[in-house]
């Protein structure tokens, strides 16, 4: 295969460490998508014997992140095997197997939620896919093959098994409760009522969601459309604005495609992390930009959406702080708390318990990891309701070591990514779409980084607000 020269962004022509990080993420992907939700393909088992099969599995993953966060720490026979290999054919290759996996996941899910009301279209969904793989092919065989065209192809091809998810597999709370539950909350609060109390949905549920996030989804329930159009809305504006304002759109366009073809990505139609993603896209090209002051409004929004979020703030706060000075990140600390306290706080003092119940007790439950995870066998040694020191003694030592590194967006991504993910492995309930937001921290830090080591973004110190 010769490779194409729009990918040659290193002056040594050395491609292998962009072929590893796409792989990693990929495989990370593989991994979160054949062993999706619960036990899923598993048998049921002793939870003993269940989280001794995820030890491999486990290790896997993060050796993986590992090599994508440390590429150059890759083995060199491994290196020397993918040097060669353009990195577009490899992404291409990637999408066919990832559409395949997702063609799968849509028979599989049809079948498995049947009394549900789940009834996929089989022709139209072949129909579909036949023309999503043709397109592919097209982009494999071509000489006149670009990245955008990968991505243009993604794009359309993640709306359309997406819409076709949302026309043929309807919502419902036994399959999932959380878009339920938002809009359940919506109409509360459209209505005059606290949106934190309980729900009969059929199932006896409190609302565990962030205001900014359920508010993100008042006009469907005002409406009355999908609440699922807003995900699908949100996650292509999040990629397209990563893909038109960074720096580097060649590379964009392949891992974007790649994130946005993750068949466990688009097997969850149901989820609501579309605008968490939107929030922090937002946020990071108006940080490669240099807006700094005006990044931290929409770090702010996507604090009040996603507890996850809180995770990496102090990470975001050192940045700040470290390549704009002690000014820039007092600004930061105060426009992020004033927005957080005026959006969350309101729902607080509405009722406190009502929204410490749903909000953090609801998480305390005894542990609950099938999937990715440290937190069970840590768990024989600390027990469960101990666990959030541990996780809290550990993300401290991690802001205090790479505190000084943190003057590069590039370090300051690739410790966030680390910080969260190490994060949720300890959590006490782990569920698998935890990962889809480490993914587009990872995403984020490959955008950031090139091969000759610096940064593909203005490395200026000087604030542009």
């Amino acid at each position: 295969m010769m490779m194409s020269e729009e990918f040659m962004d290193n002056p040594s022509g050395d491609n292998s460490l962009k072929n590893i990080q796409l792989i990693a993420l990929s495989f990370m992907m593989v991994l979160i998508s054949i062993k999706s939700d619960r036990y899923f393909p598993l048998p049921p088992m002793p939870d003993f014997s269940f989280q001794i099969l995820l030890i491999p599995y486990t290790m896997s993953f993060l050796l993986a992140a590992f090599f994508l966060l440390f590429p150059e720490k890759t083995p060199l026979l491994f290196k020397s095997l993918v040097k060669k290999l353009s990195i577009l054919h490899v992404a291409t290759v990637i999408a066919i197997l990832f559409e395949t996996m997702t063609l799968v996941l849509l028979f599989v899910q049809n079948l498995r939620y049947k009394e549900f009301g789940y009834k996929l279209d089989m022709v139209l969904t072949c129909f579909l896919m036949s023309i999503i793989f043709i397109g592919l092919l097209g982009i494999f065989f071509s000489k006149y093959s670009r990245s955008m065209h990968l991505f243009i192809l993604a794009s359309i091809a993640y709306t359309t098994i997406y819409l076709l998810s949302i026309l043929s597999f309807p919502l419902d709370p036994f399959r999932s409760d959380m878009l339920p539950l938002i809009v359940a909350g919506c109409k509360n609060f459209l209505t005059g009522i606290n949106p934190y109390t309980f729900y009969h949905i059929p199932h006896l549920l409190t609302m565990t969601y962030l205001p900014g996030l359920w508010l993100s989804f008042l006009p469907s329930a005002n409406f009355g459309f999908d609440p699922r159009i807003i995900n699908l809305v949100s996650i292509i504006l999040s990629v397209i604005i990563l893909y038109s304002f960074g720096r580097n759109q060649k590379k964009a366009a392949i891992f974007l495609s790649i994130f946005l073809l993750n068949p466990y990505l688009q097997y969850r139609h149901e989820i609501y992390l579309g605008v968490v993603f939107l929030g922090l896209s937002v946020a990071y090209v108006l940080l490669i930009n240099n807006r700094p002051i005006l990044s931290s409004v929409f770090f702010g929004y996507a604090m009040t959406t996603y507890q996850f979020v809180w995770v990496i703030f102090p990470f975001f706060v050192a940045y700040i702080y470290n390549k704009y000075g002690k000014k820039n990140a007092f600004f930061v600390i105060v426009i992020v708390t004033t927005i957080f306290v005026a959006m969350v706080g309101s729902f607080f003092v509405w009722s406190p318990s009502d929204f410490i119940l749903g909000v953090f007790q609801h998480w305390t439950s005894t542990g609950d990891v099938p999937t990715v995870n440290l937190s069970y066998f840590i768990s024989y040694i600390i027990p469960w309701d101990h666990l959030l020191y541990l996780q809290g003694f550990v993300m401290l030592f991690l802001f205090l070591v790479t505190f000084k590194r943190l003057i590069s967006l590039r370090e300051t991504l690739r410790w966030m990514t680390i910080g969260l993910l190490v994060f949720i492995i300890l959590n006490r309930i782990i569920e698998v779409y935890f990962f889809l937001l480490v993914f587009l921290l990872m995403t984020m830090f490959i955008l950031t980084f090139n091969l000759s080591g610096q940064q593909d973004h203005i490395n200026s110190d000087v604030c542009t607000d």
